[in-house]
């Protein structure tokens, strides 16, 4: 069986080509191999080094999901053949000044020098360009905190971040300086017991990006593990891959729940983590959805983008009142519910609605102690979780954005440079747009570089 990759096979890379054929098959399995003995397969030079790898490059293209495999594994294999035994920098491209958005304290947001960081061994240094701004962000703004998360000092604000690879550090190795990616905002210790199990989302030394004591990307340049920098696809812009963060979160809710092809589905706040858990879960297959909120404003957009019942809950409103007008609306008890707004009004929404032995899904984060009907939902055996930030998820949510499934595009509605954050800050704080971005490039005659 021969790919057709960029890497040049002899006897001084038979080491390194059987390592290549054997984590081919690891990674990408029978939908790219077959069982194809590793010896069997043979990765060869092309001719023309100088084009792009495309889908034509290949003997054989069976569907457009394993091309696209292909043509992952094909930029990965260039990776492993080169020397990554030195640091990697781009310094004609570096900036002298590492300009940052930093909270001092509540309502005291000022923009700052910092020094340029200097990546790690396994850590990559990226040229920040798009970071989306999000409710948290607002919330260590206004209030110095979120439920126990406190602000004790200086902290860069900003998790959503993509940009480009600027430096390397010496052992990594699923990367080059130059490749436009996203960054997934976890920072865990990678060695505790529930890291080893794949839940390093709710690792006890986790650092998530501006989420105290953690900095976050709201600057020129940052650093960040390898492990959890990706690449983006050539066919997503900077402000896609930024926006794979809440989609990230809307997925893992939407998993946590076990939400499945034909559900009905309750989301409880049209926010922009509800507008990410509706675009979640109408590409993993769900029925019906309706939205709850107080704002209608926010219920027409949701409508857009996917959302088939809106329900206008007034914040003084029973809970069994709107929960009795949803099951109306709907014709049917919701199957999963994934509150998003995190107030208590919308938790106990849920708990009324949801069907008995459904699922319910505490995704937003309101005040330390809330007050649930726990009475109800013993009775009704619902399932009651939480669901904190995400985990394994990230690469998914990309190809899911690159190849159409979901559009986050439609959810920008500004933009502002770095320069003028605190005006981003402004207009989310007033609820006058869905999602903003902050340019965090450099600005050369009105343009980004």
């Amino acid at each position: 069986m021969i790919l057709w990759f960029s890497l040049k096979l002899d006897k001084h890379h038979k080491e390194v080509s059987m390592i290549n054929a054997r984590t081919i098959k690891k990674i990408y399995g029978n939908s790219l191999v077959g069982n194809t003995p590793y010896s069997d397969i043979m990765l060869v030079r092309r001719k023309d080094e100088s084009k792009p790898i495309g889908l034509t490059d290949y003997k054989s293209t069976t569907d457009m999901a394993v091309a696209r495999k292909r043509q992952r594994a094909a930029s990965y294999y260039n990776l492993v053949s080169r020397d990554r035994s030195v640091t990697v920098s781009d310094s004609a491209e570096m900036a002298d000044t590492n300009l940052s958005l930093v909270l001092h304290g509540t309502n005291d947001l000022r923009l700052e020098e910092r020094p340029i960081p200097e990546s790690g061994p396994e850590e990559v240094q990226i040229s920040i360009r798009s970071v989306g701004l999000c409710g948290s962000d607002v919330s260590y703004w206004q209030k110095g905190r979120i439920g126990s998360l406190v602000v004790t000092k200086h902290m860069v604000l900003g998790h959503e971040p993509s940009g480009v690879v600027t430096k390397l550090g010496s052992r990594v190795n699923n990367l080059m300086v130059g490749d436009r990616v996203a960054v997934e905002p976890n920072r865990p210790c990678g060695t505790c017991y529930y890291c080893k199990r794949g839940r390093y989302n709710i690792c006890a030394d986790l650092h998530y990006l501006a989420t105290p004591p953690q900095d976050g990307c709201i600057t020129r340049y940052f650093c960040h593990p390898a492990r959890f920098v990706y690449w983006l696809p050539d066919n997503l812009s900077f402000d896609e891959g930024a926006l794979a963060q809440p989609l990230a979160l809307g997925f893992y809710g939407c998993e946590r729940g076990g939400l499945k092809v034909g559900h009905y589905l309750l989301v409880t706040g049209a926010g922009p983590m509800g507008m990410s858990t509706v675009l979640a879960a109408k590409a993993s297959g769900a029925c019906k959805i309706c939205v709850t909120d107080i704002i209608e404003s926010r219920l027409d957009f949701i409508r857009k983008i996917g959302a088939d019942v809106t329900v206008l809950a007034p914040e003084d409103e029973d809970p069994e009142v709107t929960a009795k007008r949803i099951v109306e609306l709907m014709e049917k008890e919701p199957d999963v519910s994934i509150e998003c707004s995190g107030s208590e009004s919308g938790i106990n929404t849920a708990v009324h609605s949801t069907r008995p032995t459904g699922t319910v899904v505490q995704v937003g984060i309101g005040r330390i102690s809330t007050q649930i009907p726990l009475t109800m939902g013993t009775l009704r055996e619902l399932n009651i979780v939480g669901s904190s930030r995400f985990a394994n998820n990230y690469e998914t949510v990309l190809e899911a954005i690159s190849i159409g499934r979901v559009n986050v595009k439609q959810l920008v509605t500004h933009r502002f440079p770095l320069e003028e954050s605190l005006k981003a800050y402004t207009a989310t704080l007033n609820r006058e747009g869905v999602k903003v971005i902050v340019d965090c490039s450099r600005q050369e005659n009105g343009k980004s570089t």
